[in-house]
């Protein structure tokens, strides 16, 4: 019966992991959009810089303090009374996605998971989970990710060990015993948060991510005055040389870029001031970048006006050639359409779903401390004598560990340590064990335990004594007896 069933599990386990898997893809699924406000309006660069120098630990500390369920006051979108998501990172992992520019100008995208406790630095493995929250992080409210989710179920590992478990096993030997077995007006200094859930098909698969982010970078306000600047520059040196007007456009279109950002002096040009409904119409723009941009192309427009149509130099009814005017005016319009510019990011991620484990198979090589029970014997020439239990026991043990741990986490783990066990000793005779283990390095754990071993001893009426230690019936000289053992020695996983 015991070999039957153990030949047939074995044919079942080396076959099933054969099977091939085809990806199967998950979408996120948006359930809340939130928005809290920051102190730091640099607070994604921040995480950036943590995420770059390895300071894990201080990085999963500050977004769970960050992402704190009590401070939502509010939902993110048309609807005031949206359901808030409450953050709950003991039950939940959550993956945290951003860009940032501080490394790279043209955007670089930034994803992590979180979890409490902390997991291990940079970890990319979820314990078996059927369900994952994605969080899209920015301070502008233009953002917009995608992201493809493609699953590919995994064997079981354990299931993969189990031939070369029951082939430590001599089945005909152990046959003969009869065992049984959203998008709102942005403020300065606020962080808009997207949550999808993501439904994992499999609890054991490989999963393939692909994220792309979009979002309209901050006006660089410095940069805009340097290059405003060295523009002027150049085009005096070049398209309006020979033009005293297209000369004095291009200082005046500088001097209103720097005017309205706040460097200029306006000693040159004598600039009108915007109204307040322009800067009431600008102020409609939803984010930043285009609000600035509005009120500077407003500026320049007035400046434009205020030389062309009233400078000396540009005097009206001459016939002057205004190719090199109209000319400087796109340089300029070019140069601040370009200011606030969109960063774009894609980054593929592969990530574990593999469930926490309370399973192991290994081997015990140990030394037989203290025997018990049926005496141990055999046949020397013709003769029965003792033969005692001593030396080495060797078994193939199945492990449970009462706390689940992970197999690959980058240290071990304590429910990696510790263990019970249960098993089939293989030498120097069959029977049962069972124990406690510890280890101390992954796959070498110490052992103690305790054993029933089938032994071969003497029939009734046979005895060792050596006057009449001749069995009475040689062809069959011995029955079935058991010994209990008591062991301690190396435990080793497959």
């Amino acid at each position: 019966m015991v070999k039957r069933l153990a030949v047939a599990i074995s044919i079942i386990a080396a076959v099933a992991p054969l099977a091939a898997q085809a990806p199967v893809p998950s979408a996120p699924v948006l359930v809340a959009q939130q928005s809290i406000p920051i102190e730091k309006p640099d607070k994604l660069d921040d995480w950036a810089k943590l995420f770059v120098s390895g300071q894990w630990g201080d990085l999963q500390s500050d977004v769970r303090k960050t992402l704190d369920s009590s401070q939502f006051g509010r939902a993110v979108g048309s609807n005031p009374t949206a359901l808030i998501h409450k953050f709950n990172f003991r039950e939940n992992y959550y993956r945290i996605m951003f860009l940032s520019t501080f490394r790279r100008p043209e955007g670089e995208l930034f994803q992590f998971l979180v979890y409490d406790p902390s997991l291990p630095p940079f970890s990319n493995r979820l314990p078996g989970v059927k369900q994952l929250f994605d969080v899209f992080l920015t301070t502008v409210p233009d953002a917009s990710l995608k992201t493809s989710y493609l699953s590919t179920q995994q064997s079981n590992p354990l299931l993969e060990k189990i031939p070369a478990f029951f082939k430590m096993i001599d089945l005909a030997q152990l046959a003969k015993l009869d065992f049984l077995q959203l998008h709102p007006n942005a403020a300065p200094a606020t962080l808009f948060i997207h949550i999808s859930r993501v439904n994992l098909p499999f609890d054991r698969a490989s999963i393939a991510i692909s994220d792309e982010a979009s979002q309209t970078a901050p006006l660089d306000s410095g940069k805009l005055i340097t290059n405003s600047a060295a523009l002027r520059d150049d085009l005096s040196l070049r398209t309006a040389r020979g033009s005293r007007c297209a000369t004095l456009v291009a200082s005046c279109l500088d001097e209103a870029i720097q005017d309205e950002l706040g460097s200029g002096a306006g000693v040159i040009c004598s600039l009108p001031r915007l109204t307040a409904a322009e800067v009431a119409e600008c102020a409609q723009a939803p984010i930043q970048p285009v609000r600035l941009q509005c009120q500077i192309v407003k500026r320049m427009k007035h400046a434009y006006d205020e030389v062309v149509g009233k400078a000396a130099d540009c005097p009206p009814g001459t016939g002057q050639d205004f190719r090199p005017v109209v000319e400087v005016e796109e340089a300029f319009k070019n140069l601040v359409a370009a200011s606030a510019k969109t960063v774009q990011a894609k980054k593929d991620a592969t990530y574990e779903n593999v469930p926490l484990e309370h399973v192991s198979l290994g081997a015990l090589a140990t030394v037989m401390l203290a025997t018990s029970g049926d005496t141990r014997i055999k046949m020397d020439s013709g003769k029965l004598v003792s033969d005692p239990l001593t030396g080495t026991l060797a078994a193939a043990v199945v492990n449970y560990h009462p706390r689940a741990f992970d197999p690959k986490s980058l240290e071990i783990t304590p429910g990696e340590r510790f263990r019970l066990f249960g098993g089939v000793a293989v030498s120097p005779e069959f029977g049962l064990v069972a124990g406690i283990g510890y280890s101390l390095w992954r796959g070498v754990s110490m052992n103690l335990g305790v054993g029933a071993l089938r032994v071969n001893t003497f029939k009734r009426g046979d005895t060792l004594d050596p006057m009449s230690n001749t069995p009475k019936n040689p062809k069959d000289p011995f029955r079935d007896g058991f010994a209990g053992v008591a062991f301690f020695g190396f435990g080793y996983n497959f």
